[in-house]
């Protein structure tokens, strides 16, 4: 199971009430990282997801070392143990 750290900017801090955090994942994908916070913070799931795909309105960044940080561009991108990333 990959670990992400996960940090979190605007308006996301308010639902989770913390800046960054790190989780352990059997799904490391952006569908399945946001599946699993939504059960931890109820609501998560809307923000990031509509109508099956990415929601336009907020934005997940990947950075993973030793490569320049992208923006994850479908919810079937897959993370790495070790990546970062950023919830905005």
């Amino acid at each position: 199971m990959p670990i992400l750290h996960l940090k979190y900017c605007s308006h996301i801090t308010v639902i989770t009430g913390k800046l960054e955090e790190t989780i352990k994942t059997k799904d490391a994908t952006a569908n399945g990282v946001i599946l699993k916070l939504d059960e931890k913070y109820p609501g998560l799931k809307k923000l990031f997801i509509s109508n099956g795909i990415l929601n336009l309105n907020t934005m997940i960044f990947l950075m993973r070392t030793g490569e320049p940080t992208v923006a994850v561009p479908d919810l079937n991108t897959k993370f790495k143990d070790g990546d970062v990333l950023i919830l905005i």
